[in-house]
């Protein structure tokens, strides 16, 4: 167990701050909270259970970080801020924290980054800010690279050794979301050379500047999933659009059934099959699975279908087998669902009457094996060749399918990089004490060749911005053209 550390008297430091009948001591509630979570990870991470060396050291560093800064809090910000930058800190999107703060205002500003440079990608039309095209140079006196650093990485999960992270960060930076993060003046260079300098304060939401604005912008210079559906925008070329995995929405189960079935019926005829990741953010393995079997059959796309995980292993806790009865319980789940529910259900049980932390549902296979596995299925038994379509927005499960497609030797991989893996999942929600935010934990660890935070990059890399859909596709299609051309 993880036990608060007794603090510095704060008066002494100059430091204290009186709670009254109208504020909270949020000094007092963001230590609760801290240790709580910690607490929580400790107990109930599958990693730290496991003893997995990155989850233990970022826990033990972040807790004593995150401790030395608590006479820094003096706010719900400050507040909201430690707890980010603590929960961030383990740079697994699976683990995260989900907090009662929102949007406050924006700018009207979106900013974008690619090969190093740093560029305008939306202007509000009313508002007096750099055109489009501009590029940012630096923001309060320092490089926006640095700032992105010291400022904003620290409090979101996506780390600049990432593909794309900058990137990510760059989109996030004109937003006032009460993390004190968003910059005061910035230097640009407009298109035609002249460097001019912007004062940059957000503009608060209202009913004459909503929210919708920044949706919309975020829409339009961003990547929205394709709906489920198969198409064929080339002879010999299906496109297989799968925006979502996530069998707990019938609507999605459905798409996805429909969509199996149209491959089952022309995907063994077609030439390619591209499956189009894009903005996936995952949800259930099997549907990948059963799309290659239907394109393969039982014997070689069942097979791929084992790929991505060798072994899984669930934490045992009380809350997670009652959450798992409950699932049980529930009527409107389909049926491969209700069924895995059912089996981790027992499994949990088991290991809870032996009195075991962790529960094993899958065994893990020898290395040799594994790699005979990998050799079986290199050469495709005939059927479609296969290109996977992939960008930032694609994490968990569909990195999962993107392992089963991976498995003949001649799939091209195609897109942007992915964000990091993260070898956990099963997440529970835990709220924190204060009531200001949900933790959210995961219970599993799917043992992979791939390693933690290690991202999925593509053969050929798309050189503009993966929203713009018909670019791509054409860019896709050339690509399987040259592939297909005899060398």
């Amino acid at each position: 167990m993880l036990l608060a550390k007794p603090l510095a008297t704060l008066a002494l430091l100059g430091l204290a701050l009186h709670a009254t009948a109208a504020e909270p001591d949020w000094r007092e509630q963001a230590r609760i909270d801290l240790d709580f979570a910690a607490q929580a990870i400790a107990e109930r991470h599958a990693g730290a259970v496991l003893g997995h060396a990155h989850i233990l050291n970022q826990l033990e560093r972040g807790l004593r970080h995150a401790r030395a800064d608590l006479p820094r809090v003096h706010s719900a910000a400050d507040h909201r801020a430690l707890l980010r930058r603590f929960v961030a800190g383990f740079g697994d999107p699976h683990l995260g924290l989900q907090t009662v703060g929102k949007l406050k205002g924006w700018n009207g500003l979106l900013i974008d980054a690619a090969e190093g440079r740093f560029e305008v990608v939306h202007t509000e039309p009313d508002a007096d800010l750099p055109p489009v095209g501009s590029e940012l140079l630096d923001c309060d006196g320092v490089w926006i690279g640095s700032y992105l650093k010291a400022q904003v990485a620290p409090g979101v999960t996506e780390g600049l050794e990432q593909p794309s992270g900058l990137s990510q960060l760059a989109r996030r930076v004109m937003f006032d979301n009460d993390l004190g993060w968003a910059p005061g003046r910035c230097r640009f260079r407009l298109a035609d050379g002249p460097l001019r300098e912007w004062s940059l304060p957000a503009r608060p939401f209202s009913a004459s500047w909503p929210e919708e604005r920044l949706d919309r912008a975020l829409a339009q210079t961003g990547f929205t999933p394709l709906p489920i559906g198969l198409t064929q925008p080339a002879p010999g070329v299906l496109w297989a659009a799968i925006g979502s995995l996530n069998l707990g929405d019938p609507k999605t189960a459905q798409a996805l059934d429909t969509l199996i079935a149209q491959l089952a019926e022309q995907g063994p005829r077609a030439q390619w099959v591209v499956f189009d990741l894009r903005g996936n953010g995952g949800g259930a393995s099997s549907p990948g699975g059963r799309a290659l079997k239907a394109l393969y059959g039982e014997a070689y796309g069942g097979r791929l279908a084992e790929l991505p995980y060798n072994g899984k292993q669930v934490v045992v806790h009380p809350d997670a087998v009652q959450m798992l009865r409950g699932l049980a319980a529930r009527t409107d789940l389909p049926a491969e669902v209700q069924g895995q529910v059912r089996e981790a259900l027992q499994a949990l049980e088991a290991a809870q009457q032996r009195g075991e932390r962790v529960a094993t549902l899958s065994p893990v296979a020898p290395p040799a094996a594994r790699d005979a596995l990998r050799a079986q299925l290199r050469q495709r038994p005939g059927g479609p060749r296969l290109a996977a379509l992939i960008d930032r927005g694609c994490f968990s499960s569909c990195m999962a399918l993107l392992q089963m497609l991976q498995g003949p030797a001649d799939t091209l991989v195609l897109g942007e990089a992915t964000v990091g893996y993260s070898p956990y999942g099963e997440i529970a929600p835990l709220p924190l004490p204060s009531g200001q935010g949900t933790l959210r934990l995961p219970a599993a660890y799917f043992v992979s060749e791939q390693a933690a935070q290690q991202p999925f990059v593509p053969q050929r890399r798309y050189p503009g911005r993966m929203h713009d859909g018909a670019a791509v596709q054409a860019w896709v299609l050339q690509q399987l053209q040259a592939a297909t051309q005899p060398r």
